[in-house]
């Protein structure tokens, strides 16, 4: 541990670290067995990048010796569908700073209703009451699908998933459950740990700097991205678009972020919601149910408008409508319908998941 203890030293007393040290000190936490100690170790590490090296630079090293652990190269299989659309990428860092139910699972049901195409890294909760894992496994979606079954299940259903604690399992025996707010490798981790190539990567930060995340896109060959993140009195940074305070986009071909108030925009002052609103719920089961019912038809509430607006945003970004504005509205109406929850026992079906599961909570 070397390198590690000459970390520790020069922070303590504020000496220059290089990024060489940096990166000589993470290899050496990535092979630490005890789960405790290595614990302690990458929180220091990260929080000191946090505060004091933030560049894609280093970043970039960092996911790289990540990827090491598993041999894992970011979107190294190809896949054409027979839809024409293009294949939408959805990830986001998590970790966010309002706990909300499943905003970005539950929106993509709702766009490929209408025709997208939707790549879904899953993951267990640590921060929140319900990750998309936790979600897409309880209403009896089979997550533990092989590269070859997600690209099938993508193809048959219009979304494909994955699970990344499989996809990079040594390296989640370090990193998993340990953040509760973003940390150094959020500006890129849950954007690249994907197998499959996809056309468009829609990156949601729950972090303000998401020019950070865009270099680190470059720095892996992504060439069309949208990055997204909003927030409410500079504080409540979310990975999604939201109805509250501000929300932020920056394009692949876009100068600087732009910033958008869609509360503003889509004239939902009139309605009483407030940030507690989409608030999540204490209890898992609850969660899954205010999402069901939004597919099922539920389009009077702020979590509706929230996921229609997500919905419209993917909508807009594979080619299906002009705006976020005409996709927020789309995906309102085709909420409406109730046809939406019919989606999701479709991708229960075709991935050989338990419907039953679905059929409970429905009851």
């Amino acid at each position: 541990m070397s390198y590690i203890l000459e970390f520790l030293y020069r922070m303590n007393l504020d000496h220059e670290i290089s990024d060489n040290l940096i990166i000589k000190a993470y290899k050496e936490i990535l092979e630490i067995k005890n789960k405790e100690k290595s614990n302690i170790f990458i929180c220091t590490l990260f929080t000191y990048l946090m505060l004091k090296k933030r560049n894609s630079e280093v970043i970039a090293k960092l996911l790289e010796e990540s990827f090491k652990k598993d041999n894992f190269i970011p979107y190294h299989e190809k896949l054409n569908i027979k839809n024409k659309n293009p294949i939408i990428l959805l990830a986001g860092s998590g970790k966010k700073g309002i706990k909300t139910i499943n905003i970005s699972t539950t929106s993509a049901i709702v766009a490929i209703s209408l025709g997208a195409n939707i790549l879904k890294p899953c993951s267990m909760a640590t921060s929140s009451m319900s990750g998309s894992f936790d979600f897409l496994n309880m209403v009896g979606v089979n997550t533990q699908l092989s590269i070859d079954n997600t690209k099938k299940l993508l193809n048959e259903t219009g979304f494909g998933i994955f699970a990344i604690e499989k996809t990079v399992p040594n390296f989640d025996r370090v990193y998993g459950d340990v953040f509760y707010a973003p940390n150094i490798l959020s500006y890129g981790l849950a954007a690249l740990i994907c197998p499959i190539k996809p056309d468009i990567v829609l990156y949601g930060l729950a972090n303000k700097d998401i020019e950070i995340s865009e270099q680190v896109l470059k720095k892996y060959n992504v060439n069309r991205y949208r990055i997204v993140s909003s927030e409410i009195n500079k504080i409540f940074f979310m990975d999604e678009l939201n109805i509250f305070g501000k929300s932020y986009i920056l394009d692949d071909n876009m100068s600087k972020k732009s910033m958008y108030e869609f509360q503003k925009i889509l004239n939902l002052n009139r309605y009483n919601y407030d940030i507690n609103s989409i608030k999540q719920s204490n209890n898992k089961a609850d969660n899954i149910n205010i999402a069901l019912n939004i597919l099922k038809g539920d389009s009077n509430t702020a979590y509706s408008k929230v996921v229609a607006l997500n919905a419209g945003n993917i909508l807009q970004l594979s080619g299906i409508v002009n705006t976020i504005e005409e996709g927020y509205y789309k995906a309102l109406e085709k909420i409406k319908t109730g046809e939406c929850i019919h989606e999701l026992e479709k991708i229960i079906i075709a991935s050989g998941g338990d419907i039953n599961k679905l059929l409970e909570i429905k009851e």
